[in-house]
C-alpha cells in the first residue's frame, strides 16, 4: 500500500511540474496581433502559426473570475462566455494586484479600446 502511495504522488509531481512548465513555456508566449487594415484579431502561439480568432468589430473585453481572482478576456459578441481568451494576467485583492492592474489598464487596455473604437468609427463611416 505504502508503494502505491509513493508512486501516486511521484506521478501528481511530476504531472504539476510539467503542466507549469508548460505554462511557464507556452503561455507567456501566447501573442495578439490587433490588424485594424483586415479587422481582425490573429493570435501567435509557439505551438502553432499565427491563426485568426475574430474580428476586430465584434471584440468585446470584459472581466472573468475565476476561484477568488479574476482577468480580462476577450471575446466575440454574443458568445464571449462560450469562448473567450485571456489576455491579462490575475488579479486579486491588495495593493499591489492594484498596482499591476492600474498599469495594465492605462498600458494596455487603454490601446486595445482605442483599437476597437477606430475599428467601429472606421465601418460607420
Amino acid at each position: 500500500m505504502e508503494e502505491a502511495l509513493k508512486w501516486g504522488i511521484c506521478i501528481l509531481l511530476v504531472y504539476f511540474l510539467l503542466h507549469n512548465g508548460f505554462d511557464i513555456q507556452v503561455s507567456t508566449k501566447i501573442r495578439y496581433v490587433f490588424d485594424t487594415v483586415n479587422d481582425t484579431i490573429s493570435v501567435k502561439s509557439p505551438l502553432y502559426s499565427e491563426k485568426q480568432i475574430m474580428k476586430i468589430s465584434e471584440a468585446v473585453i470584459f472581466v472573468q473570475s475565476e476561484m477568488g481572482s479574476w482577468h480580462y478576456a476577450l471575446g466575440a459578441k454574443k458568445s464571449q462566455f462560450v469562448k473567450n481568451h485571456r489576455i491579462s494576467e490575475f488579479f486579486g485583492s491588495g495593493k499591489k494586484s492594484n498596482r499591476r492592474q492600474d498599469e495594465y489598464e492605462k498600458e494596455v487596455l487603454a490601446k486595445i479600446d482605442k483599437l476597437i473604437e477606430a475599428v467601429y468609427l472606421k465601418r460607420s463611416n
